[in-house]
């Protein structure tokens, strides 16, 4: 569904860039000589009559501004799911009713920062001290500001570049100790950074799986243990990862100890339907073992009925306990 959206939305601007599964921006550059206005809700209508998806749709001068619009958009019915940020007095009202917690880059440590200093809302921000955003907040928050300034800082990104990692990683509510439990949390971890290579289009060479105890534990019972491991085969196959991530597993653990965090880390990325990066196994030649193409359409089963009824409902047995750890 979300392809479908994207494709109806990219007839109408010539260059569009996908942020998320359900949003995007389009490049409204040179538009205009239309009617904003109408062009937006013809976008609206369109997708809904495509798709049967309703959207909300904000239009500002840079990518921020467009997304303070969109949340406009969305929080006000009255709007009819369209907020256009075009004259500078619509775009500080929309500014001023907007806290600092929901600028698009601005994070919780960084909004509690704001507050302290008396920068509560969007407006505030926007006109604070430069030198003192940049101090404080780096170049990210400065180029913000510029954002919400109307200077654009963030040009689209026609094709997001591949990512070079994937990891995941849990803290635990309740301390583990046993190689079991640890096994079963870093089982669900290695099968969701195969899911996540799979919906990269990429395959992962290497893969790290590390654990630790909690940083205020006592000296002696402070361990912090990490173990990379080679994947035969450059793989996105969950089933290749989990035995990989088990025996890296089997060589970073110690008794004894109370585990609060574990994770597994994907690296030595490269397209799926790329060259081959690594030499074949020899196991590959055993006719017990599926072949690839085979293996491949198992993980799209299974990745197609989790997507229809939920994350979860058919995974490997060793991820037993995918509840507790997502």
């Amino acid at each position: 569904m979300s392809a479908r959206v994207m494709k109806t939305l990219g007839d109408f601007a010539p260059d569009l860039e996908i942020y998320s599964i359900d949003e995007c921006f389009l490049d409204l550059s040179g538009f205009g000589r239309f009617d904003l206005a109408e062009y937006a809700e013809e976008i609206r209508q369109t997708v809904q009559r495509n798709t049967g998806i309703p959207v909300s749709i904000g239009i500002g001068s840079t990518k921020t501004l467009a997304k303070a619009a969109n949340r406009m958009a969305k929080k006000n019915p009255a709007l009819g799911g369209v907020s256009i940020l075009a004259a500078q007095q619509d775009v500080d009202v929309a500014l001023r009713s907007m806290e600092v917690e929901h600028i698009w880059g601005i994070g919780p440590r960084y909004s509690a920062l704001l507050h302290r200093h008396n920068i509560h809302t969007a407006f505030d921000f926007a006109t604070a001290s430069s030198p003192w955003v940049c101090k404080n907040l780096h170049i990210t928050g400065s180029r913000v500001q510029e954002e919400l300034n109307g200077r654009s800082c963030l040009s689209l990104e026609l094709v997001r570049p591949p990512k070079q990692t994937i990891c995941t990683s849990r803290s635990f509510g309740t301390s583990l100790t046993t190689q079991e439990e640890l096994q079963h949390a870093v089982a669900h971890f290695a099968s969701k950074c195969a899911l996540k290579l799979r919906r990269e289009g990429s395959r992962a060479s290497l893969l790290t799986v590390f654990a630790c105890t909690s940083p205020f534990a006592a000296k002696e019972k402070r361990y912090w243990g990490t173990k990379t491991l080679s994947v035969p085969d450059a793989s996105n196959d969950t089933i290749r990862l989990l035995k990989v991530a088990r025996l890296a597993l089997e060589c970073l653990y110690r008794p004894g100890y109370e585990y609060k965090k574990a994770g597994v880390i994907a690296g030595g990325i490269a397209p799926a339907d790329g060259p081959e990066q690594t030499a074949l196994s020899l196991f590959d030649m055993d006719p017990h073992t599926p072949a690839r193409a085979q293996v491949g359409q198992l993980m799209e089963a299974i990745d197609a009925l989790n997507s229809r009824y939920g994350p979860g409902t058919l995974r490997i047995a060793s991820d037993t306990c995918s509840g507790c750890w997502s």
